[in-house]
């Protein structure tokens, strides 16, 4: 695997690979089986792939969040390494942003205006900024997102809808308690660890008995789960896939969305009832 840290040398090597289909994940790194399973969507579809670690400033909205943001480069390159990963692209700040890191503006069509977007403003925006970016200097064939970031994955599709390049979706990789793997889980206690089932508990429950009780029922028997357990809710939302609105009435391209904390670590996730209509 080639480790490159110089936007000017990935391109160099790119263009000498022209003729070849390139696959790209992107990835603030401290990775896990989730991004691996994205390494390796791409390796089947793709004759090169890379992936590239870079904690992106502009799409955090606490400071605090971002230096405390797990980074484990050994552990990442070891593992891309492992799984056969061609390339490794960790630019700094100024590779990216040269001397002005802020945030770009862009025409999202309202699909930042709740959820995620309502509880992180300008996130949405910083992760564009990024995306935006790193597209134009990889100019990748197709580029891989998992499913447990949902709204940030149907607004990359939208930024890219003009262009050429392919966004495939990967579902949401877990662990044995069903918890979504997140680069944050290695911040929970044991017991926090532990009690996160309920996130995708509540998830279950939901789909489960989505043709038996209408959403404001579902939604409140959530919010009493969570009233018993060590993760504050901030939101259960019932949402058309395509638009990202939250909808109190039952329909085709279904998620339900459930974002959660504890001891400052937040963690989101979500179910798609009808997964045909992602990709």
């Amino acid at each position: 695997m080639k480790i490159i840290k110089k936007k000017s040398k990935l391109k160099e090597l790119l263009y000498s690979l022209s003729k070849q289909k390139i696959g790209f994940v992107p990835t603030m790194g401290s990775l896990h089986a989730g991004h691996i399973s994205l390494i390796k969507a791409s390796k089947c579809r793709c004759d090169i792939t890379i992936c590239s670690i870079y904690v992106n400033p502009t799409q955090f909205n606490s400071q605090k969040d971002l230096r405390n943001y797990p980074i484990e480069i050994k552990k990442d390159v070891k593992l891309l390494k492992k799984n056969h990963c061609d390339i490794l692209f960790v630019p700094n700040d100024f590779e990216l942003y040269e001397n002005n890191l802020k945030r770009s503006e862009f025409d999202l069509n309202n699909l930042d205006k709740f959820m995620e977007g309502e509880h992180r403003p300008g996130h949405f925006q910083g992760v564009a900024t990024v995306v935006t970016k790193l597209f134009k200097i990889v100019n990748p064939d197709i580029a891989f997102f998992g499913e447990k970031d949902l709204q940030q994955l149907t607004i990359i599709k939208h930024i890219s809808k003009e262009s050429e390049l392919k966004i495939v979706s990967v579902p949401t990789e877990r662990e044995k308690n069903g918890l979504a793997l997140s680069s944050r889980n290695k911040l929970l206690t044991k017991d926090s660890f532990n009690s996160a089932k309920i996130i995708f508990k509540s998830l279950c429950y939901c789909r489960d008995y989505i043709n038996t009780y209408d959403i404001v029922t579902l939604k409140n028997h959530v919010i009493k789960l969570f009233e018993k357990s060590v993760f504050n809710l901030e939101y259960i939302e019932f949402v058309n896939v395509k638009t990202m609105h939250p909808t109190e009435k039952t329909c085709d391209n279904l998620a339900i969305c459930i974002a959660a904390n504890t001891e400052n670590v937040r963690l989101i996730d979500n179910i798609i009832i009808n997964a045909k209509e992602t990709n």
